[in-house]
């Protein structure tokens, strides 16, 4: 923990999506996440999903058209998952016909490769496990 707030770590990111099934396939069968609960309305319609991504962490996607960041300061860039061995999550995602490529971060030397979910969305997928990073220290 934190000093100030009591910051514990990020709970969950939120996004939005047109295609639930297309999200829950990618981020529970592929991703490897697992299904937490699923929002419904009155009438039983899905209309969003909760994810748990490990260790306290989650995504929550809602079922919707809409752009919900339309600011002029703030950019939405990526996010990132940390894997235990980016080797084997590399050919995990070849053989599901994705073509990630490892490189290695110029200022934090670590080991990462990318792809988009079914919305577009960047994610990077990384590797912590050297001693010597300078993030190891805060995980």
């Amino acid at each position: 923990m934190t000093e100030g707030i009591g910051l514990v770590r990020m709970s969950h990111l939120c996004l939005s999506s047109t295609n639930l099934d297309a999200c829950e396939a990618f981020y529970i069968n592929l991703v490897g996440g697992k299904l937490v609960f699923e929002f419904r309305n009155e009438s039983g319609d899905r209309y969003g999903i909760f994810i748990s991504l490990g260790e306290g962490t989650f995504l929550e996607i809602f079922l919707s058209d809409k752009e919900v960041i339309s600011s002029e300061l703030c950019r939405f860039r990526h996010f990132c998952l940390q894997v235990q061995d980016i080797n084997c999550a590399v050919k995990h995602f070849m053989d599901a016909g994705y073509s990630p490529q490892v490189t290695i971060g110029k200022v934090d030397q670590v080991p990462q490769f990318w792809v988009e979910d079914p919305n577009g969305i960047k994610i990077e997928f990384h590797e912590l496990s050297n001693p010597n990073l300078p993030q190891f220290r805060y995980c």
